[in-house]
């Protein structure tokens, strides 16, 4: 048996195509609505993520300042228990008008009266006891006492502020010796200023302080490469080496051993693909001189990388604390994220698809009320409203409007020689060789039983009879698979200006089929509103 129509003719492709219009923007909407969910979510997401990152920048700062704020303390302790003794203050007065000689007995004389202070000092991480004389030149580092008389105030803001300015100066600062926080003192004797005197603690204690704090923060820092050579001497430079991390960067070697102590630390920044990943993500950020963070996977371990600037006493930058730690909050995040985006895809996949189902049902439908479910094409309800609407415009334009009503010659002949199933079979394979020779204008539908009927708008009864008889000459040339031969008779009718109805016209087609059937069938007859 033939299948169904499958073409489809002008009215059905244009509400095909409206529907797959529909159906586009239906799709557009849907992937739309996706985007700005997806893209509200991944602006959640990374907003949580940078909240979250600022926050743990925020409290590894605040450790770090209240590490320094305590040694700070400490070393306001130092200076009034120690440094502001009437012999100390009188032996820097008395140095900065002594000759060379003089001063290395009254260096003496001080590194004696304090080294026990200092020694105590240096048990409480502090590293250097360093006085000056008030034209800058150093006169006695405790913890280099044979290098003297260098003059610092070009090389160290804070000797000039605390000279020039007489101020008390605190912050960090790269000496020409060690690097650290410095808490700078004027001293005054009989309230002559004579010079001032140093009190500073290694990055390195405040970093080991953090840890024993806290043991989950693993912190170290780098200096910048050229303020460590412009400004340490020349022979105590290797006491620095270029940063595994960052070329234009310096790591104090005593420093990083001290910190990296730790098998599991030092072993991670003994690794190149570690460095590696850090090193990509830090790179870009590192001439902003700003505070950032970020999240990164190794060996299948979630990382938690913070870079905070170091400041010097010009608030200048001149280096970095880095600390990276096992962290797993932000994959937390990101998982998450993952999750609402799958929900929300798998929310709009189903609502889409639940759309859809329902359209398909709702045309499903609408198509099963306009079309014939034997042959596929139009029936006879949906003809008649079609019909009616091209019958309104032919009359108000005055436009011509013609109907061919077909039928199949001798069809209860088929039914009861070869049976139904053929005879259904006769009446798709008809159908579809109709179909196939109108044009997409047309509207072709079964009329009822072995019926068919076309409406063919734009065309005059002459045109009408040459396509009836074109259809008829095409059905009896080509046999039917079972049957053979099969004729059909063809009644056709114009519209006029008379006609209030479709059935004014299509009761013309009837006569005019009844008189081919008369005539001999096999052939066309028409019938016009005169006759």
């Amino acid at each position: 048996m033939d299948k169904p129509i499958s073409k489809l003719d002008g009215k059905q492709a244009k509400k095909a195509s409206g529907r797959y219009r529909f159906f586009l923007i239906v799709g557009i909407v849907a992937i739309a609505l996706w985007a700005v969910l997806f893209f509200t979510l991944r602006g959640n997401y990374e907003n949580e993520k940078q909240t979250y990152i600022e926050s743990e920048l925020t409290l590894l700062q605040s450790l770090i300042d209240g590490i320094i704020q305590t040694y700070g303390k400490f070393s306001s302790y130092i200076f009034n228990s120690a440094v502001s003794d009437p012999a100390v203050l009188e032996i820097m007065w008395e140095a900065n008008t002594a000759d060379k000689t003089d001063q290395i007995e009254l260096r003496r004389e001080l590194y004696a009266i304090l080294r026990d202070e200092y020694e105590l000092t240096t048990k409480y991480n502090f590293r250097q006891l360093h006085f000056h004389l008030k034209n800058g030149d150093s006169f006695l580092r405790f913890h280099a006492p044979e290098q003297y008389g260098d003059n610092l105030l070009d090389i160290r803001e804070s000797i000039r502020l605390a000279n020039i300015e007489q101020k008390y100066v605190f912050g960090f600062e790269e000496g020409r010796i060690f690097n650290g926080f410095r808490f700078v003192y004027p001293l005054f004797y009989q309230e002559e200023h004579v010079g001032s005197a140093e009190v500073s603690v290694s990055l390195a204690a405040a970093i080991e302080t953090l840890k024993e704090l806290y043991p989950e923060n693993n912190v170290t820092f780098v200096i910048k490469r050229e303020i460590v050579e412009s400004t340490v001497f020349s022979e105590q430079q290797s006491r620095y080496v270029v940063s595994r991390l960052f070329e234009d960067y310096m790591v104090d070697v005593g420093v990083d051993e001290r910190i990296l102590s730790d098998g599991q630390s030092s072993q991670r920044n003994d690794d190149p693909s570690f460095l590696a990943i850090i090193r990509d993500n830090a790179s870009s950020q590192m001439d902003r001189q700003q505070p950032f963070g970020f999240g990164f996977i190794y060996q299948n371990e979630h990382f938690l990388a913070r870079f905070l600037p170091i400041w010097n006493i010009e608030r200048k930058p001149v280096g970095y604390y880095i600390s990276v730690t096992a962290d797993t909050q932000i994959q937390k995040m990101l998982n998450q994220w993952i999750t609402n985006v799958a929900l929300v895809t798998l929310l709009i996949a189903s609502v889409f698809l639940f759309f859809l189902l329902m359209n398909r049902n709702r045309i499903k439908m609408r198509i099963m009320a306009e079309t014939d479910g034997l042959t596929g094409i139009y029936n006879r309800k949906y003809f008649v409203s079609e019909s009616e609407k091209e019958l309104s415009r032919s009359l108000r334009y005055q436009r011509n409007f013609c109907l061919a009503l077909f039928d199949i010659d001798h069809f209860k002949n088929v039914n009861d020689t070869f049976g139904h199933l053929v005879g259904d079979s006769v009446l798709t394979a008809l159908a579809k060789r109709i179909q196939n020779s109108l044009r997409t204008t047309d509207v072709f539908a079964r009329w009822g039983g072995e019926e068919f009927i076309v409406m063919m708008p734009e065309t005059d009864l002459a045109q009408g009879l040459q396509a009836a008889e074109r259809i008829r000459l095409l059905i009896e040339a080509q046999p039917f698979e079972g049957v053979g031969s099969v004729t059909v008779s063809v009644g056709v009718s114009d519209a006029c200006s008379l006609d209030k109805t479709v059935d004014d016209i299509t009761k013309r087609a009837d006569e005019a089929l009844y008189e081919a059937k008369t005539c001999g069938r096999n052939i066309v007859k028409s019938r016009t509103a005169s006759k």
